[in-house]
């Protein structure tokens, strides 16, 4: 008889296969592995990583899952073009922070919050419950206690924004939350890094809510833009990179407003 693995055991394992996957992502990244090219033999990996078949198997499915390779039985792993990557994935959210300039894929990452999060806002204006309406001023109670970037005030802040992108109560905007979520709060730390008071703009925060439970939608998409632009602006060289205008622009939600 086999003796079954220890919790211990299977849990040291899995450890392995995580660091595996990372390594391996990281080189994708960086671009040692590029788009189209086969990755090193199995009998490679093996001997250059000092794992078992088994763990190696685990991180290329793992790599698969997400989008930055192609597995086949006998050909093994090739890496995808980068449009069938899924940046968006929690954990290449955090890799690509260790192997890009950090600058413009802030950038990005702000981008896809500002396209996202005033909508949000504007559809949970129109759709969000008494019950969300709660959990919104919950947040914000925090928020003011903390008073600033502290561990406790980003968890509140995102706890805010979470409860707010569900509150549109779109299907597809709520299976964006974890990556929207994950964007915002690596853009919020390193604006607290860059900022000079290390304080949340309360005040802002509670005009967007107040906005919100007024079923006020166009408000609270105008608030919610200008707002967290305002952050975005933390982060080094973001107009230059982005320019005077993008996606929702403050001027035309004013126009939108004043209709």
């Amino acid at each position: 008889m086999h003796e079954q693995p220890t919790k211990e055991a299977v849990r040291f394992e899995r450890n392995l296969h995580s660091q595996l996957t990372h390594q391996l992502a990281l080189r994708i990244l960086r671009g040692e592995y590029a788009p189209g090219e086969r990755l090193p033999s199995e009998s490679v990996l093996l001997k250059e990583f000092g794992i078992s078949r088994t763990v190696l198997r685990e991180a290329l499915k793992m790599l698969q899952a997400k989008g930055l390779i192609t597995l086949k039985q006998r050909t093994g792993g090739a890496v995808q073009e980068v449009a069938s990557w899924n940046l968006l994935d929690k954990e290449l959210l955090q890799w690509q922070t260790e192997v890009q300039p950090l600058e413009p894929f802030l950038v990005e990452l702000w981008e896809v919050v500002l396209m996202t999060a005033p909508t949000a806002a504007g559809l949970a204006a129109h759709r969000g419950s008494s019950e969300e309406f709660k959990e919104m001023k919950a947040a914000l109670r925090v928020m003011k206690k903390a008073g600033g970037f502290s561990e406790e005030g980003m968890k509140a802040c995102l706890l805010l924004y979470r409860t707010v992108m569900l509150s549109s109560h779109n299907r597809l905007l709520a299976s964006m939350e974890s990556a929207v979520m994950h964007a915002l709060r690596i853009g919020l730390q390193v604006s607290a890094l860059q900022s000079e008071d290390q304080k949340f703009d309360l005040r802002g925060h509670r005009s967007i809510a107040n906005a919100i439970f007024a079923r006020k939608p166009v408000r609270a998409r105008q608030l919610t833009y200008r707002l967290l632009r305002r952050t975005a602006r933390m982060t080094k060289d973001f107009d230059s990179i982005v320019g005077p205008r993008i996606v929702g622009d403050v001027e035309s939600l004013q126009q939108e407003a004043d209709e």
